[in-house]
């Protein structure tokens, strides 16, 4: 018999810092190993595109400029659906994380979580198992909460409901523009989509939904 081969995982965060100590922990692990890393998300989807069949799991961050981490799982869910994807955020956000799972994301970790559960994680999600943790458990059972299907957000495109969210932080539509990568023209469109599907008549409207259904934590 041949010797196990080792995971092999890309790291996408765009801060430094976080991909060298991720980079710290893989390489101090036996039977795991860095392929690449990415600090954006358009960078990633390049070179996962040319190079999908030299990695094992991908650690995604979630907010990353160029294309953001939902954007990026579905795209990469599309090219090889069989890639694990172990999403890596400091977002506490169960509204994203529910759309995440949906996407096909094998498991959801804090940035505030050990080395250790990162490195069980990684093996979990390799062997084609989803990693469930509190956090994944909770959030699994509000997907099975028939007011969480219900709620009127659930009807909103992803994008659609990262534009609302923004604009429920009082967000100005010139800086969400600047944010995500497009045209004020563009986030003005989105804007007016979310207002008709949403039935919101003024701001207010838009921020006292998003108060009442905890989507500013």
């Amino acid at each position: 018999m041949g010797e196990a081969k080792d995971v092999r995982i890309y790291i996408t965060d765009d801060h430094g810092v976080v991909r060298q100590g991720l980079r710290g922990i893989i390489d101090d692990t036996p039977g795991l190993a860095v392929c690449g890393e990415a600090d954006d998300g358009r960078k990633a989807l390049n070179w996962l595109s040319q190079n999908s069949n030299c990695c094992d799991v991908v650690l995604l961050d979630l907010s990353m400029p160029g294309m953001d981490g939902l954007e990026l799982l579905k795209e990469l869910k599309r090219i090889r659906p069989d890639l694990a994807v172990l999403v890596l955020t400091m977002h506490n956000d169960d509204q994203y994380a529910i759309r995440v799972i949906r996407s096909g994301a094998m498991g959801y970790l804090s940035k505030e979580c050990s080395g250790d559960e990162i490195i069980e994680a990684i093996f979990t999600v390799a062997s084609g198992n989803m990693y469930i943790n509190d956090i994944l458990s909770g959030i699994m059972s509000k997907m099975l909460d028939s007011k969480s299907v219900e709620a009127r957000h659930q009807l909103l495109s992803d994008r659609e409901f990262q534009v609302m969210k923004k604009l429920a932080r009082g967000d100005k539509v010139t800086d969400i523009a600047r944010e995500l990568a497009l045209s004020p023209k563009t986030i003005s469109t989105y804007r007016t989509r979310i207002m008709e599907k949403m039935k919101f008549d003024t701001h207010a409207d838009v921020f006292r939904y998003a108060s009442i259904h905890r989507l500013l934590d």
